[in-house]
């Protein structure tokens, strides 16, 4: 017998369930077991504005079987700055056999009252799929735009003389792309101070975007279950320019190479970081 909405109940998140809350988020995809745990606590409890965990489970007979939660963020807007906390969803997970329960609408109910005791004032959600965001427009959540994505296709990677050849053509084409031609040095490391340095020109004050200090920019970029790869751009050694490239870390399987965070100042083109960021993409294996 299928179980109806009686026999689950909502709780908030506590260390006694975190066993059963790794398990949930290991059956969901691109969660590895390899780093499962360590991205647990670097998504949450070592996050720079990590003041107590926000999330909600959904229990059936004493186990988890659902699960949403809030990451912690803060952000600037306006000029002058000013600075303010909105978490973000960052993990909805409902076993199969549990959904079409009315589970979803609950779990957001209940992790929206948690924050908003908390003191958050807003929340975003910055990577809903199809049916997070229509549920979250039919529980009255505003949408604040929308972007599509532009992507590069790869050419095939593979063994084999032509896939090989073409590899090296791909590169050679990609010498002939604009971008700085000196003063670059690329790195698997991050420079968090001189990052936050170069983020804070005033002249990019006013937009919306999340507070870019070297804590949190070090944070970031110490996600276990990611790879980086950064570009800097010096000019009589000032930092000018950087980006930073993503991908999965393993055990995941190779996937796209995503151009995840970039600054610059105005004397360095945008066209040129853009160029220096597919060369550097191409490289990358």
């Amino acid at each position: 017998m299928s179980p109806t909405a009686d026999d689950y109940e909502i709780v908030p998140y506590s260390d006694r369930y975190r066993a059963d809350v790794l398990r949930l988020r290991g059956s969901f995809r691109g969660i590895a077991e390899a780093w499962n745990a360590d991205h647990w606590r670097w998504q949450q409890e070592e996050n720079p504005c990590f003041e107590g965990h926000v999330a909600q489970l959904a229990l059936h007979d004493g186990a988890v079987v659902g699960m949403r939660l809030l990451q912690p963020a803060e952000w600037e807007a306006g000029s002058p700055t000013v600075r303010f906390r909105a978490p973000c969803y960052a993990g909805t997970v409902i076993e199969e056999g549990h959904r079409s329960r009315g589970l979803m609408s609950r779990l957001t109910r209940a992790v929206e009252a948690q924050a908003h005791a908390a003191g958050a004032r807003f929340a975003l959600n910055l990577n809903a799929g199809p049916v997070t965001h229509v549920s979250a427009l039919a529980e009255g959540w505003r949408s604040l735009g929308a972007f599509g994505a532009i992507t590069r296709p790869r050419w095939k990677d593979g063994p084999g003389l032509v896939n090989g050849v073409s590899r090296r053509l791909r590169r050679i084409l990609s010498e002939w792309l604009p971008g700085p031609r000196s003063g670059v040095r690329v790195s698997s490391e991050a420079r968090p101070e001189a990052m936050a340095e170069l983020a804070a020109n005033e002249e990019r004050r006013g937009r919306i975007r999340h507070v870019k200090d070297a804590r949190w920019l070090r944070w970031r970029y110490g996600d276990p279950s990611s790879r980086y790869q950064f570009a800097y751009v010096e000019r009589d050694r000032r930092l000018v320019g950087y980006l930073a490239l993503h991908r999965a870390a393993p055990p995941l399987p190779y996937a796209a190479i995503d151009l995840v965070d970039w600054e610059r100042d105005p004397e360095l083109p945008w066209s040129e970081l853009l160029g220096l960021a597919i060369r550097l993409a191409d490289r990358w294996v």
